[in-house]
């Protein structure tokens, strides 16, 4: 009796073992993550500015999630993805940080309440057998942090959560007097970023970067500096020759030690001849002075290349067809030593024109190449046509590649306007009253600049994350760069070569056969011995 009295009792005592380290493991694995990420761009794995963001928290960061559950694929995940994300990232702020997440389907109140911190639903369609039900969800949440607050959604990707968080945490904690201002010139026929709808690429492109800057449209060619208080400046795609008033300020804003981000076209398409037009933006001899040559060609690859509607006229009907497009080139042949190249693994140019540098850089400068098209491109002198059909076959002149279409230039430029008269503004002339042109103010020696340069203006729309890379990397702000470089597209593989195809197609069915082979004779071998 006392034996089975003493295995109770060990039994019970066991039980309550197990349950204590239960209690602890569970306690710690709140406290402490161990987690092994085998994806290539560390998806799973919390960047070190993230970390850095929730750990410097000086005061409480409430947050309230507003994410409608029991969604159906492919956000089925998402609430719970969220979720963990946002533990994971309690854990690491001591305690500063507060979580409550609430399903605004089960009260109108919580609608209301979501509605007024800023969370806005979006259309979804429940499928119901062969019925669809449309109804508005909500996946988003408010930051709260002293008395200032902030909404973020709808996180509708569980590859981009982590950058919305930490950039609305850094939005929230840092100094609102410490914005900078990011300048994107609309005088030569730019696009206006803020007149673009809701979807667009570029709207998006907006609306990220002036959560955090202050985004500023630049008109130049006038008499006053529109760009004295503007930190860093765009210039993406100018459809007219820009003045030399304007290529004056724009060469003094350099000068001053100010980085630009250019993103330029040799050719505009127009799909209803369906020809080219050249672009004579007046901007090559600037940047030949500051040893960079934009090349009047166009780059074609009918190997590598992007998707795109064209239109296909048959008899008197006209439709669109998406075909793969000679002069939309894809490339994966990208400088990976550069802080903007480290984590882009593809581009998209669409109508790109080659780049260069001058034979010697003056010295203070250094230029990089960035991003180059497959050696399977080619760079045609004058382009007139845009059909498809009319790049089938190479064409005269046609210069095998790669080429470039993207690079850098960093260090002290000198002006190109240091033996020339300033020039006075569009519809003045030097003698006028109004204009005091004062050859001293001239920067003639500039600080420390930097220059992006990409040949293709449709670039932008098409490669959102590099472009807000850019714009911190124009303003030495490469911490998120990480973070977002988990959202842009993965690495694609590399075909391999066809010697290298039959030897895995041997490997993959030979092994199999070899290993039952292998074990045919091993068990051959121990029947024999067993007799």
């Amino acid at each position: 009796m006392n034996k089975r009295r003493s295995l109770l009792r060990h039994y019970w005592m066991h039980i309550l073992l197990w349950v204590c380290i239960g209690l602890a493991l569970n306690h710690l694995s709140s406290q402490y993550f161990l987690r092994a990420d085998l994806t290539s761009q560390q998806l799973y794995t919390l960047s070190e500015v993230t970390k850095k963001s929730v750990r410097s928290l000086d005061r409480p960061l409430r947050v309230r999630v507003y994410f409608t559950e029991k969604l159906q694929a492919p956000y089925n995940n998402h609430r719970q993805a969220l979720l963990d994300k946002l533990e994971e990232l309690q854990a690491l702020s001591h305690g500063k940080m507060s979580i409550e997440s609430f399903d605004p389907d089960t009260d109108p109140k919580l609608v209301k309440e979501a509605q007024d911190f800023g969370i806005e639903p979006i259309p979804y369609r429940y499928k119901k057998g062969s019925l669809l039900e449309a109804r508005n969800v909500y996946m988003g949440l408010a930051l709260f942090y002293g008395e200032r607050q902030m909404a973020v959604g709808p996180l509708v990707s569980p590859d981009t959560m982590e950058y919305e968080l930490v950039r609305a945490i850094r939005t929230l904690t840092g100094d609102p007097k410490k914005r900078k201002t990011i300048g994107y010139l609309i005088s030569e026929g730019e696009p206006d970023l803020a007149k673009f709808k809701k979807g667009n690429p570029l709207a998006t492109f907006y609306e990220v970067v002036n959560e955090r800057h202050a985004v500023q449209a630049i008109s130049l060619g006038g008499d006053d500096n529109p760009l004295e208080n503007v930190d860093a400046l765009l210039v993406m795609g100018p459809q007219q020759t820009m003045s030399p008033r304007a290529l004056y300020q724009l060469d003094q804003f350099l000068l001053s030690g100010k980085p630009v981000s250019i993103f330029l076209s040799s050719y505009q398409p127009d799909f209803r001849s369906m020809r080219a037009q050249p672009i004579r933006h007046g901007m090559n001899n600037l940047l030949g002075h500051y040893g960079i040559r934009l090349n009047k060609d166009a780059i074609v690859d009918r190997k590598h290349n992007e998707k795109f509607n064209v239109p296909v006229t048959s008899g008197t009907r006209t439709r669109q067809v998406a075909i793969n497009y000679p002069l939309i080139p894809v490339t994966t042949l990208i400088n990976h030593d550069h802080l903007l190249g480290r984590e882009l693994h593809r581009a998209v140019l669409p109508f790109a024109s080659s780049v260069a540098f001058a034979d010697e850089l003056r010295p203070g400068l250094e230029g990089d190449i960035l991003i180059s098209t497959s050696k399977e491109s080619g760079a045609i002198a004058s382009l007139r046509h845009i059909r498809p059909d009319a790049f089938r076959v190479t064409a005269p002149g046609e210069r095998p590649g790669p080429h470039p279409v993207a690079l850098t230039l960093t260090g002290r430029l000198t002006s190109f306007f240091m033996d020339q008269p300033v020039p006075p503004p569009e519809g003045m002339v030097p003698d006028d009253p109004r204009f005091k042109s004062d050859p001293t103010q001239t920067i003639v020696d500039g600080a420390p600049s930097r220059i992006l340069l990409v040949a293709s203006t449709d670039f932008m729309a098409n490669n959102l994350p590099f472009m807000l890379n850019a714009v911190d990397w124009m303003l030495d702000d490469p911490e998120l760069m990480g973070i977002r470089s988990k959202f842009s597209p993965a690495q694609p593989m590399t075909r391999p070569e066809d010697m290298q195809v039959i030897g895995y197609r041997a490997a993959i069915l030979g092994f199999p056969l070899l290993l039952l082979a292998g074990l045919g004779l091993l068990m051959a071998l121990i029947t024999r011995r067993r007799r």
